[in-house]
């Protein structure tokens, strides 16, 4: 699109350059015709004005001499008589009026010639300093859409390179979530609803077997309830690192444990080898650490009770203290897992549009 509008805005300037020379070059022209025109003729009535007395003045034309040589003076005095009277001081004063707008008239011709002359003179001027003037503006064009051009190649270049940087960024982001969702929250995920799906079924089951009504079910919202058991005539949230002893004796409960000791195990060679795709952009959450301390006391608390001369007596609530299950831990998996998809879609959708840009700018470029 930039190309376009840059090309109808350099047809219109070339338009505008276009009429602007044809003016200078018609003014020049004019200038030049104007030259090669002849003076105006002048009203010779209306330049010479004569006054009456003078045109009544005869006309005289000179007289040839004789073959004899003589002249007026030789012949008698009856003869000049009969010639035509001399001029009167009237009449003289008439011929000079005469004479004097005659000169008088002459001169204005001349003024009228000169100031034609000025006037091509002028036009001539003004179409030179056009046609100086559109040279001016020709190359000034010429220079601002070169460096136009430039400066648009250059932001174009410059736009193509943060979009390369940021395309490397997030293919290396996109590769990065992805090892996290495939490499460490999917699995833990997946483990995390299956060890959930066979505690609930050891809980239930021990519920159910209770004779004594050692347990009870206890809601702690309407989302969930737990499993609690009475220990010195108190009730407690039930814990299996306290219970184990006195379900040991238990071939179900204890096929239970023992699947819920194998999933426990995996989870923790996941968070073991891939722990650092946990903490990429934050510090690795304690939970985690929790949970691996968790698993090795149950294991050695199972390797324990496998001894038939081993007491089954439960342990008192709070006995191990931070080594239980952390119930933490699945919401931090969920959550952690969901904040990564969304990531993905994110860094997706950036890498989308960085690459229909660079399909346009080709096209453009092409």
């Amino acid at each position: 699109m930039n190309n376009v509008r840059n090309f109808h805005r350099y047809n219109i300037r070339g338009i505008g350059v276009i009429v602007l020379t044809l003016i200078g070059t018609s003014l020049t022209a004019l200038g030049q015709n104007s030259a090669q025109l002849p003076a105006p003729a002048q009203d010779q009535k209306a330049a010479i004005q004569i006054s009456p007395a003078a045109q009544e003045l005869p006309v005289t034309t000179p007289t040839p001499l004789p073959a004899n040589g003589t002249t007026d003076a030789d012949k008698p005095i009856a003869d000049k008589a009969s010639a035509k009277p001399a001029m009167t001081n009237e009449q003289f004063m008439a011929t000079v009026a005469t004479a004097l707008v005659a000169s008088l008239n002459k001169p204005k011709e001349n003024e009228s010639k000169d100031s034609n002359d000025v006037l091509v003179a002028l036009i001539a001027v003004a179409g030179v300093a056009l046609s100086a003037l559109i040279s001016y503006f020709i190359s000034s064009q010429a220079i601002k859409a070169a460096k136009e051009g430039d400066e648009f190649k250059a932001h174009q270049e410059m736009a193509k390179a943060r979009v390369d940087g940021a395309l490397a960024y997030t293919a290396k982001m996109l590769d990065l979530q992805y090892g996290q969702l495939e490499n460490f929250y999917a699995p833990l995920l997946a483990r995390t609803q299956q060890c959930r799906g066979i505690q609930d079924k050891l809980t239930l089951y021990l519920y159910n077997q209770s004779k004594e009504q050692r347990f009870r079910w206890h809601e702690v919202d309407e989302n969930e309830k737990r499993l609690q058991v009475k220990v010195n005539q108190e009730w407690a949230d039930f814990r299996l690192l306290d219970q184990l002893p006195t379900i040991a004796t238990d071939d179900v409960a204890m096929a239970l444990v023992d699947q819920i000791l194998t999933i426990d195990g995996e989870m923790e060679g996941i968070i073991r080898k891939h722990n650092g795709l946990a903490s990429v952009e934050k510090q690795i959450s304690p939970i985690y650490g929790r949970f691996l301390a968790h698993v090795t006391i149950l294991k050695l608390e199972r390797e324990r009770l496998r001894d038939p001369q081993c007491p089954k007596v439960a342990h008192n609530p709070g006995f191990h203290g931070d080594a239980y299950y952390p119930r933490e831990l699945d919401k931090l998996i969920t959550q952690e897992y969901d904040a990564v998809r969304e990531a993905v879609k994110k860094f997706k959708s950036m890498s989308d549009k960085a690459l229909m840009w660079l399909d346009e700018f080709k096209i453009g470029k092409g």
